[in-house]
């Protein structure tokens, strides 16, 4: 296997030994990427940007491989050859599903690597992050801060003051129709406190629930991603569109005539810059297409079937701060009761063989003690759902190591301004385990001559590619 130096050193005509083979299956359009006679030890799934395509990656993917990895290059929902509307949650079962295959060629050990919109991405599927998660976890905690706001509403309005000027109001000792209109009042206020209480414990309930199906099925199938690197990993889903969503219903003529000249670029791009190649004749289609057809918008590789419905999609979408902190939440504050009724259960239990130990002797004991060890392994294998979540917090989200990369002339998060460097740097430092690296002249296409959808790769900056293999060399 070559150094990375050597690697790196290598045009894009000049990876003679590595195998490109496209692919189709569970819903994921993809291209797998392999060194001839190279043993399946270490994979990586990579995913592309917004409005981008697999295939814009090629020249990095075939430096990966080169470097002995087995390299899965998947495309986002709704992207070129996909045929899906295009979803956040489902892109990040896109990269655990490609995880899983990789898996399933015997690859111990499996790294992801995002950029921009596929940071995001990357970033929730190490977090078991789906459509599930998506479409019912937001709604329920909703549900729950309701409730809880009337339970709150509720105890102020029964507070002592209240029920006094109510006792006034309504208590006379010699007329029993004032006692039973107090006590039906009493009666059915503590009614309403209850059905508030059941509502946000059944709520709560769920949401754990949820999330534990989702984290159970990184954790046990296979799922799980080794080593992450995001690149250009902007602080929201939404800034990785590079402005206000709300200006694409307010100008939406104006919207489709900007997207007719982005492709015409891209179009003239290819030619002049001879990358055609690199596309499959699906997406070389796409390119050539009309930008407005009957059945879709064309933004670059991005097919939108309904624009107003995208829009609002991507308004309310949420990020990976937000469902982190859930799990924060989630893992921190309510689990210490449940750690510390374990911890009394397992010394009551201590408690109970001493005192069979006295009665009964040494032979009881002895059972009792592989009494306590297994309810310890049940414990372990399965244990409160909080305490399954703090766990997988603490020993898959902190602990997997992380590079993030970032330029200096970003356009989307513009750390050029120190508050938002600043900004950046705090959501980066959130994440656990992580190394951050910037480039002050490169910007959020890592092209040093600015916004060019034709580069040979977003990732053919030589020190770049050189600190992401290093990294996952070391990593994987």
């Amino acid at each position: 296997m070559p150094s990375v130096e050597e690697t790196l050193k290598k045009g894009v005509f000049e990876f003679n030994d590595i195998l490109v083979i496209p692919y189709n299956t569970h819903g994921i359009v993809g291209t797998l990427y392999t060194k001839k006679g190279m043993p399946a030890i270490k994979g990586l799934v990579v995913i592309h940007g917004m409005w981008g395509t697999r295939e814009d990656l090629d020249f990095f993917d075939k430096r990966l491989a080169d470097q002995g990895y087995y390299v899965s290059a998947i495309n986002l929902p709704g992207h070129g050859e996909d045929l899906s509307e295009f979803n956040i949650a489902l892109a990040s079962e896109y990269i655990c599903t490609a995880v899983r295959i990789l898996r399933l060629f015997g690859i111990k050990k499996v790294g992801v690597i995002g950029h921009s919109a596929g940071a995001v991405a990357a970033l929730f599927a190490l977090a078991g992050y789906n459509r599930n998660i998506e479409r019912d976890v937001y709604v329920l905690f909703g549900k729950c801060l309701e409730s809880m706001k009337n339970m709150i509403n509720l105890e102020n309005k029964c507070s002592l003051s209240s029920l006094c000027s109510q006792l006034k109001s309504l208590i006379k000792i010699t007329r029993t129709r004032d006692e039973e209109k107090l006590r039906t009042y009493i009666i059915e206020e503590v009614k309403t406190f209850r059905s508030y209480a059941t509502q946000f414990e059944e709520c709560f309930k769920k949401i754990k629930i949820t999330i534990l199906e989702a984290l159970k099925e990184n954790r046990f199938r296979n799922q799980r991603i080794d080593s992450l690197v995001l690149l250009g990993l902007p602080l929201s889903f939404q800034g990785s569109i590079g402005f206000p969503i709300s200006w694409i219903k307010k100008y939406p003529e104006a919207l489709k005539k900007l997207l007719v000249k982005i492709n015409t670029g891209l179009q003239k791009a290819q030619l002049a810059e001879e990358v055609a190649y690199r596309y499959s004749s699906a997406d070389r289609d796409l390119i050539k297409s009309d930008t407005v057809t009957n059945e879709h918008i064309r933004w670059l590789f991005l097919k939108i079937r309904d624009l107003n419905a995208l829009v609002d999609y991507f308004n309310e979408i949420k990020n990976p701060r937000d469902y982190l902190h859930l799990l924060d939440v989630l893992s921190k504050k309510e689990l210490q009761r449940y750690g510390e009724k374990e911890k009394a259960l397992l010394k009551a239990q201590i408690a109970n063989l001493e005192e069979r130990k006295k009665r009964f002797g040494e032979r009881y004991y002895e059972n009792g003690i592989k009494e306590i060890e297994l309810a310890i392994k049940e414990l372990e294998s399965s244990p409160p759902i909080l305490s399954f979540i703090r766990r997988y917090k603490g020993d898959i989200v902190n602990t997997i190591p992380k590079l993030i990369v970032f330029g200096g002339l970003d356009q989307f998060s513009r750390p050029i301004f120190p508050w938002n460097r600043v900004r950046l740097r705090q959501f980066y430092n959130s994440f656990g385990r992580v190394y951050i690296v910037s480039y002050w002249f490169l910007d959020h296409f890592f092209s040093k001559r600015g916004i060019r959808f034709s580069v040979t790769h977003m990732l053919s900056n030589p020190k770049m590619s050189e600190d992401v293999l290093k990294f996952l060399n070391k990593t994987l």
